[in-house]
């Protein structure tokens, strides 16, 4: 009732306004008095869409202080630049720098089991790693700072490593997901610069990706994605230094493209997390203020 009240609102005072100087609606090429109120129309509903996103951000968000204590410790061999831990099969590995290691909790410890050396990594710094795994095929993707990035797969029936491809990044690479969208396995790497980058889809072939679509939508500074009722949804962290301004986007991969669904009033996020709890998804976002905000995902927008 409130939408359609505010609607009605909009819709009185352009049609008020502009019939009274018909010439103000023939602007930007429209030719047509329906075709610009049609355009209106839909800016305002765009408008009142923000402005119920950011009535249940306020209502709905929690806002939590956590404390962290140590669980169990994890000694890596030697010193080392970079290290990511991931989990394929419900297998954890740690990758520390080029070698790769299996995790085995022992007590209150957990050691590290050598697996490989993976190649091409070898001296050169690891930004982040991610991984997943899809019809029986481990999948690990790796990001360098040398504008590269690797894909390793694993197969858990003979616990063999292999390099599958190199990837060259559009921009300096911030980011990665895996996502699943019928049946076909997608990877999105988000990149950043002064000038905005893309964000660059790629769809899984079978035995490599091939880049699917890009998308600019600033410079994006973290990804993250979770699946409900067959559809993707896609979460994006950009880096915009004022706090008046969204810097969190939700997208839902559909038809092959990213169609954005909302944008969440979250200053400067700096990790998201998604989990599940009594069947329903949570988003959990923590930010550089220190602070953690939950939200929930309602089946068609998080609030």
């Amino acid at each position: 009732m409130f939408k359609r009240k505010l609607l009605g609102i909009y819709m009185s005072i352009y049609f008020i306004t502009k019939i009274s100087n018909p010439v103000s609606c023939m602007e930007n090429g429209v030719n047509s008095l329906k075709e610009y109120l049609n355009n209106k129309f839909e800016i305002m509903k765009d408008r009142i869409t923000l402005l119920e996103y950011d009535k249940y951000d306020r209502e709905d968000i929690q806002h939590l202080h956590l404390n962290f204590h140590t669980v169990k410790e994890l000694f890596l061999p030697f010193n080392c630049t970079s290290s990511s831990v991931f989990q394929i099969f419900n297998e954890t590995f740690v990758l520390v720098d080029s070698q790769l290691y299996c995790m085995l909790p022992v007590s209150d410890k957990i050691i590290l089991q050598f697996c490989k050396q993976l190649e091409h990594l070898n001296g050169k710094e690891i930004l982040f790693a991610k991984a997943t795994d899809f019809h029986g095929m481990g999948l690990l993707f790796v990001t360098l700072s040398i504008g590269y990035s690797y894909i390793y797969g694993y197969s858990k029936q003979e616990q063999q490593w292999v390099f599958l491809q190199a990837i060259k990044n559009k921009d300096f690479a911030t980011d990665a997901t895996f996502f699943v969208q019928n049946a076909h396995l997608y990877l999105v790497i988000t990149n950043s610069n002064l000038k905005g980058a893309p964000l660059t889809i790629y769809k899984w072939t079978g035995i490599h990706f091939d880049e699917d679509s890009e998308l600019f939508i600033g410079n994006c500074d973290g990804i993250t994605s979770f699946t409900n009722n067959n559809h993707s949804e896609i979460i994006i962290s950009t880096k915009i230094f004022s706090e008046k301004e969204f810097s969190t986007q939700v997208f839902e991969f559909k038809n092959g493209q990213l169609i954005k669904l909302q944008a969440l009033n979250i200053p400067h996020p700096e990790h998201v997390i998604i989990y599940s709890l009594n069947s329903t998804i949570y988003v959990a976002i923590y930010n550089s203020g220190g602070n953690l905000h939950v939200l929930r995902w309602t089946g068609t927008y998080i609030r």
